[in-house]
């Protein structure tokens, strides 16, 4: 082993600015500025007036004060890397217990607020550089491996990161960690590159850097030369992923989604996408893209795919009663001609007091205003709560949405389960009102009983004018303190009256215990339009079980991402029938995750999903990935980027070719799509 990472891979620079007030706006690993840390790792604080000057540690042991400047973790000093107005690196206290920290940064101008942050045994971050390539070295000849210099199928490299967790001797803070012999991490560690196991042979501290780890592996034998995202996983926890370049004579996975473009802001964990090229719009309000969080809305030139602007923010609205509201779920519609923005909000802490909706005007897209909002869900309601709305969509001016959510005991037993479809009217903006919520009327369809999940309910075919217009719904036929569940149930709900939606047909899988997401091509008249349904081997964990970094309650989906592939039988004429669908079959894979909600038809057969984090580390990276489903009896999945955030994404077709959008938990990225 041998410490050949530069001081530039550490010490990230940033501008520094005018002194002004102290300020801390977050602290993140230092390697890909994930919002967790471990003790002994290196970390990031991002804010303003935080030093005079940048400056830089020269030697160990690392300094406490650095360019006047301190930073304190629970009161005690930390080692310091570098300071700058704007940017702190420092390596987080090897003794400090997982949970919620305090962190203060304290300079000749004063000192900030107390800033909480979170900390976890391990936090995998891998060090990259701008274009997500992660910072690797050939493990024989210690040269960087870059798209000239790829890595060879089969050899061992040293990849750069930090958060390894606890290691088996004392190694002091501040100080270069020895070599001989090396510090090991004591977490089990396993690794992928491109989705596929990669041995690792050694996970430890890079010899002569404080708080830098580097995990040896063996780049998989099976791979063909290409760009591979690696993704580590640490004692549960789960890195976002960066770029390696592989060579290598293996088969190689269709190039469908390559990244040109993306814009830095901050974002929530779980956000949503939209655009105003989806209502159909000509004008240049259609290079505008909505980034819905939970807290703020950010709005998105895409003028120029490859290279994205931040055109501006809007601060999420409070709900009636003064209560702050989360947000997250937002869509469009052309109501009355005028176009709308509308998010749904929700009480935090799952209230009774249900749902909101917040209607924005964009009729000038870069500047969305409110035309009223947020307005209740319960206004026209007896005994039901519109609570925990998961999907939004609009037919015109009435939008669909679905709920999905549970109560729970003390013991952490789910004690029922709860899920309706409901349409509101939105030609009045300013004054959206209830018009239906879906009451089952025939025992055929227990996936539209009030008493079964419904993760996800979207209308199809979006933005083209065939009949019948039906809304598909995801579940189960899981109900009141029963999540084993033996079926996972798509509901085909009839939406010609809106004012009265009807469940008129069922796709039905025994494999998956619950469906929670789909896709679909755009329908082609006479040609078999085929569906991707999402899916989980097993319902929620019941009981449930206490996380211990965040305290909150457990219930995630504890089994395996089911793929299953259906068809719009051929139509002929103007019409295509989405309610007679067809399944051709369950795929079972062996990835684990915590739903997997969203997905995109691209077109040929092939479909973008993002699945999300595994049920060990619930509050880490999703994924977006690729299904190849060329072959329906045998779809093939594969990784395209792991990252922070990642919770939705959106396909938009410019006259320059097909785009993905994907939100992160650090901004927007941009893919183009080429099909083979």
């Amino acid at each position: 082993m041998r410490p050949g990472v530069g001081a530039a891979a550490i010490w990230a620079l940033a501008a520094a600015g005018a002194l002004g007030q102290v300020t801390v706006v977050s602290v993140v690993d230092a390697a890909s500025y994930g919002p967790r840390v471990a003790p002994g790792s290196l970390a990031t604080v991002f804010g303003s007036s935080m030093a005079g000057a940048a400056e830089q540690a020269t030697s160990y042991p690392l300094p406490t004060t650095l360019g006047g400047t301190s930073v304190f973790i629970n009161g005690a000093r930390v080692p310091l890397l570098y300071v700058s107005a704007a940017q702190i690196n420092f390596q987080v206290p090897s003794g400090l217990a997982a949970g919620t920290q305090t962190l203060t940064v304290l300079n000749g101008r004063g000192t900030s607020v107390d800033f909480p942050f979170r900390v976890t045994p391990t936090a995998p971050g891998i060090f990259q550089d701008t274009s997500n390539n992660a910072a690797v070295q050939d493990g024989t000849t210690y040269k960087a491996i870059t798209s000239k210099n790829p890595a060879a199928a089969g050899a061992t490299v040293i990849v750069y990161l930090t958060g390894i967790g606890a290691v088996d001797q004392t190694v002091a803070d501040g100080t270069a960690s020895p070599g001989k012999p090396a510090a090991k991490a004591t977490a089990v560690a396993a690794a992928t590159v491109g989705g596929v196991t990669a041995t690792v042979e050694f996970l430890g501290l890079a010899p002569g850097f404080a708080g830098l780890g580097q995990a040896n592996i063996t780049v998989p034998k099976t791979l063909a030369t290409g760009t591979y995202p690696v993704v580590l996983n640490i004692g549960g926890l789960v890195s976002a992923s960066a770029q390696m370049a592989v060579s290598g004579t293996g088969t190689a996975p269709a190039p469908v989604l390559s990244l040109q473009g993306r814009v830095a802001f901050p974002n929530s964990l779980t956000s949503s996408v939209t655009a105003m090229s989806t209502l159909g719009f000509t004008s240049s309000g259609d290079t505008v893209a909505y980034v819905c969080g939970t807290a703020l809305i950010q709005v998105v030139d895409l003028t120029t795919m490859t290279y994205l602007g931040a055109m501006g923010v809007n601060a999420q609205l409070n709900n009636t009663s003064g209560v702050p509201a989360l947000g997250g779920v937002c869509a469009l519609s052309s109501a009355s001609g005028t176009p709308l923005l509308v998010e749904a909000l929700q009480v935090p802490g799952g209230s009774a007091a249900g749902g909101y909706y917040a209607v924005y005007s964009v009729s000038s897209p870069a500047s969305p205003v409110l035309a009223s909002g947020p307005v209740s869900l319960q206004q026209s309601l007896t005994g039901t709560v519109l609570q925990n709305i998961s999907s939004l969509s609009f037919l015109g001016p009435y939008s669909v949405s679905s709920t999905n959510w549970f109560a729970y005991d003390s013991g952490l037993n789910i004690a029922a389960q709860y899920g309706d479809l409901f349409t509101f009217n939105f030609s009045s903006p300013q004054f959206p009102s209830l018009l239906s919520v879906l009451t089952p009327t025939s025992a055929l369809y227990p996936g539209a009983s009030d008493l079964t999940p419904k993760p996800n309910a979207l209308v199809v075919p979006q933005n083209q004018a065939y009949n019948p217009v039906a809304a598909y719904v995801t579940g189960s036929n899981s109900t009141g303190t029963q999540t084993s569940g033996s079926n996972g149930l798509l509901t085909i709900v009839d939406l010609q009256n809106i004012g009265t939606p009807t469940p008129v047909n069922q796709l039905v899988s025994s494999l998956a215990s619950i469906f929670t997401g789909f896709g679909y091509q755009y329908a082609i008249v006479n040609q078999p339009n085929l569906v991707l349904i999402l899916g989980n081997t097993l319902n929620r964990r019941n009981p449930g079980i206490t996380d211990p970094a965040t305290g909150a309650a457990n219930f995630a989906y504890a089994g395996r991402m089911t793929l299953t592939l259906a068809v719009v039988p051929n139509s002929t004429g103007t019409s295509v029938d989405f309610e007679n669908l067809q399944a051709l079959g369950t795929t079972v894979t062996d990835i684990r995750t915590n739903g997997t909600y969203y997905a995109q038809g691209l077109g040929g057969s092939f479909f973008a999903i993002v699945t999300q984090p595994p049920p060990t580390d619930l509050n880490g990276p999703a994924t977006l990935m690729i299904v190849d489903a060329r072959s329906v009896g045998s779809p093939v999945v594969y990784p395209v980027s792991t990252q922070f955030g990642l919770s939705s994404i959106l396909v938009l077709t410019s006259a320059t070719g097909e785009f993905l959008l994907a939100p992160t938990r650090n901004g927007l990225r941009v893919y183009q799509v080429t099909l083979p």
